[in-house]
């Protein structure tokens, strides 16, 4: 039996964090006691290049490998949820599981707000869900700010989006989360990133007279700018604006960030001792939170095959009816029948000296 990973491992600003989710995995496959103890082997592939984190050519050619092996058993990916976009429904059509450690993108299990026509049937051609994740979506990361914002005083919230499918996806989550936690949505924005569309939106945000200010979108559309214009309200941002190039800028320092992952301190006692062993065992005195979700995602598969073999319908069946209060390294979950995680904790963030530094775990209701 063969399990797949692919990742974006060459080029982009993901290549840290992919790399420690395949070591992450491939310690859960040695603990197991690798090839000769398990049976499985295991396939990491590349589906990125020096210029792109990703390309379709690589994923699909990535996806297309593992269904013309009879051996494989599982396919653990992708990194990007674009990426899953292509290689869900070649996977489908072979029935071979499916489990990404990161996707947050919504429309891959369910049809929303921000979501495109036709999500999610369109990537489920035999009608039958092969496909689960560990990662919360962006619908919790919406509550998670909405709930950021509440505990810190917010009242009145504007948020702004870029226009893309993330930043519409959280920015409508936000805004119902923040309705339901009683706070007043008093503005929605969609950002044209121009100079002086950028001084009419703060213009808007100012005579709306909010408080608070989330930003749903990624980095170079025109996070920065914006963040600037804005004055005399608190800033906040999703995950989106992670990157070094947004990190170096001065108005960094003024903005909170959510993302799902969490430091090893925050994690409870067997997420810290998995770190203990990923250190040991990678020698990375400052190990990446992502390697949690490699080592998660392969600890899973193989829990699945020493319960039901090595039929891939059985394992699909197990995922999405088994998965019930999980122990993992970042405390216990769920699988739903759409292949959702029930996972609702989310870290919150300060940018200092062009890195994350933690503040809180937001739980969301």
């Amino acid at each position: 039996m063969t399990v797949y990973m692919s990742l974006p491992l060459a080029g982009g600003s993901d290549v840290r964090h992919a790399r420690a989710i395949a070591e992450g995995a491939r310690l859960a496959h040695e603990e197991a006691g690798g090839e000769a103890g398990t049976d499985v082997s295991f396939a990491v592939l590349n589906n990125g290049t020096r210029r792109r984190t990703w390309t379709p050519e690589r994923t699909a050619r990535n996806a297309l490998r593992a269904n013309a092996d009879t051996a494989t058993i599982a396919y653990i990916g992708e990194y990007n949820s674009g990426a899953s976009q292509i290689s869900i429904p070649i996977l489908n059509e072979a029935g071979i599981p499916q489990i990404s450690p990161t996707n947050a993108y919504p429309g891959l299990t369910h049809g929303v707000p921000g979501t495109q026509p036709g999500e999610p049937d369109k990537y489920y051609p035999t009608a039958v869900r092969h496909y689960a994740r560990i990662a919360p979506t962006d619908r919790v990361q919406g509550g998670a700010l909405a709930v950021a914002m509440r505990d810190r005083g917010c009242r009145r919230i504007a948020t702004i989006n870029d226009g893309e499918l993330f930043g519409q996806s959280v920015a409508a989550a936000t805004r119902r989360n923040a309705r339901r936690l009683g706070l007043d949505v008093v503005l929605s924005e969609r950002l044209r990133a121009s100079a002086p569309r950028l001084g009419a939106v703060a213009r808007r945000v100012r005579r709306a007279h909010a408080d608070c200010v989330v930003f749903g979108g990624i980095a170079r559309n025109g996070a920065a700018p914006l963040f600037r214009a804005l004055r005399d309200v608190r800033r906040f941002a999703a995950d989106g604006v992670i990157t070094r190039a947004f990190m170096r800028r001065p108005i960094a320092r003024r903005v909170l960030v959510t993302t799902y992952t969490l430091p090893p301190s925050a994690l409870p006692p067997e997420g810290q001792d998995f770190f203990r062993r990923y250190t040991a065992r990678w020698g990375d005195a400052t190990p990446d939170p992502y390697a949690v979700y490699g080592y998660e995602s392969m600890r899973l598969v193989l829990d699945a095959v020493a319960a039901v073999g090595r039929d891939r319908e059985a394992i699909i069946r197990w995922l999405h009816t088994s998965v019930r209060d999980r122990p993992s390294p970042f405390g216990p979950y769920s699988i739903d029948r759409f292949g959702d995680t029930s996972v609702r904790a989310f870290g919150l963030y300060r940018i200092r000296d062009r890195q994350l530094e933690y503040v809180d775990t937001v739980d969301v209701p």
